[in-house]
């Protein structure tokens, strides 16, 4: 579920204006857990690709 929901966000994932990262998951594991008065926090650790994308940002020729 997470894996694939990952997968789906990678193909085209906005991280700013013009900035896109594009990839592929091909393993997604949990590292660690640790429990703390806020809540559990995983650690995971992931392989795969992944490209960055650069817009021109709105620059005229």
């Amino acid at each position: 579920m997470i894996f694939g929901e990952a997968n789906r966000q990678l193909k085209n994932y906005r991280l700013a204006d013009g900035v896109f990262l594009r990839g592929q998951l091909e393993r997604l594991s949990v590292d660690d857990i640790l429990l703390t008065p806020d809540g559990v926090r995983p650690y995971l650790s992931a392989d795969g690709k992944i490209n960055v994308h650069f817009s021109s940002f709105g620059m005229k020729n």
